[in-house]
């Protein structure tokens, strides 16, 4: 930069000669704009490298002079870092000749090429810049963009036959270079195909011998592998059936496991809090009782002592036995689900005869007991309560 404050210089020559000056922020930025829109068209793929040397410096150096001039105002000092590193990014590559400015006539045939299509264009800015170790040049466009940038450079350069003969002879080996790549490609390419349909007549030739030899028994293991097939579905078929028709038993017996479950452990807490509370009544009371002096113990009281303590134990004794019989009654429940489901199992593999369902289908449909004690049943309470719950 100069000492105007305003005015910016981009070095293009390496020699610093003929540079590019800009009166503002806002100028410089408007450049860089057009230059990007200019060369955006570089295709990637086959010209990636060209698109990376020539493009992306110019995608950098938009980005930094927009941070340039959005804080041109607000904040000076970074303003002033980003025009600097939008100038570092471009004065290298124009310095070295590895871009081009679209003011030059190199610009104007590389356009031209570009508007027929773009990587033949790609190409012969390759050619021009010289990154042709950088390419491949063994496709059509590679050797239309070599021809047409070779013939460009011709008419530049017309002061020689001479010189235009070599040029075109030039061209022609070139040309013959790609050509015979290209042949011995097919060639490699024909020999494989060779090798491949060889390949795969040998293979085509061993199944069909080997086809015939064992049709007779793959034919018979094929009809055993259908009946085997009808045999089974028959058995899922009638599985699915069964299974069907026992699929609310299965539910009611293990909703039953769970409620008497429940049951029982809701009657083992009741137990529990009975034996506390009872036990608190008999050692408190009892111990008054019991130390008192035959001449002061109270008959009347002594009695009901006695009445409350036999009323305490029975009714842990009915709770106890309500208890085995919800423990009783779940297990029973359990065995006849699981009874139930080992039978369609069963079935679904065909292993169940008339007989055993009969004796199975007679164990799950039983009345089931109150799994009470024989003693118990002569206790009324408990019945009316194992009625009740079992509605």
């Amino acid at each position: 930069m100069s000492e105007n404050q305003d005015l910016i210089i981009l070095n293009i020559n390496k020699d610093g000669s003929n540079p590019l000056e800009f009166s503002n922020m806002e100028e410089f930025q408007t450049w860089i704009d057009n230059e990007y829109e200019c060369w955006k068209w570089i295709p990637a793929g086959a010209t990636n490298y060209v698109k990376k040397m020539v493009v992306d410096p110019l995608a950098n150096a938009k980005s930094y002079i927009s941070n340039a001039v959005k804080q041109k105002v607000t904040n000076p000092g970074s303003s002033k870092q980003n025009l600097t590193s939008a100038i570092n990014a471009l004065e290298p590559n124009y310095k070295s000749n590895q871009s081009i400015l679209s003011s030059s006539p190199d610009f104007e045939f590389l356009d031209a090429l570009r508007q027929k299509n773009p990587s033949t264009g790609a190409f012969a800015l390759a050619y021009l810049l010289k990154y042709q170790s950088q390419l491949q040049w063994n496709s059509l466009y590679a050797f239309e963009g070599l021809v047409e940038v070779k013939l460009y450079l011709e008419e530049i350069d017309s002061s020689s036959q001479i010189a235009n003969r070599e040029a075109s002879l030039k061209i022609i080996e070139e040309a013959k270079s790609n050509i015979s790549s290209f042949k011995a490609e097919q060639e490699v390419l024909s020999q494989e195909i060779k090798d491949l349909r060889e390949a795969t007549g040998t293979t085509i030739s061993t199944f069909e011998t080997n086809f015939g030899t064992d049709q007779g028994g793959r034919e018979t293991e094929f009809n055993k592998l259908i009946e085997e097939s009808k045999k089974e579905l028959e058995g899922v078929k009638k599985a699915y059936e069964q299974h069907m028709s026992l699929e609310a038993p299965v539910k009611y017996w293990k909703d039953r496991a769970d409620s008497y479950t429940k049951q029982g452990v809701g009657a083992i807490l009741v137990f529990c809090v009975a034996l506390y509370f009872g036990g608190d009544f008999i050692m408190k009371n009892g111990e008054k009782i019991l130390s008192v002096s035959k001449a002061d113990f109270h008959y009347g009281k002594g009695a009901y002592f006695l009445f409350i303590a036999l009323v305490i134990f029975w009714v842990l004794k009915l709770i106890g036995n309500f208890i085995m019989s919800r423990l009783h009654l779940g297990s029973e429940s359990r065995d006849k689900s699981v009874l139930i489901e080992t039978y369609l199992s069963m079935l679904k593999e065909n292993h169940v005869d008339t007989e055993e369902r009969e004796l199975v289908l007679k164990n799950i449909f039983q009345t089931s007991s109150t799994g009470l004690i024989k003693e118990d049943h002569q206790m009324p309470a408990l019945e009316i309560i194992n009625k009740a719950l079992s509605k």
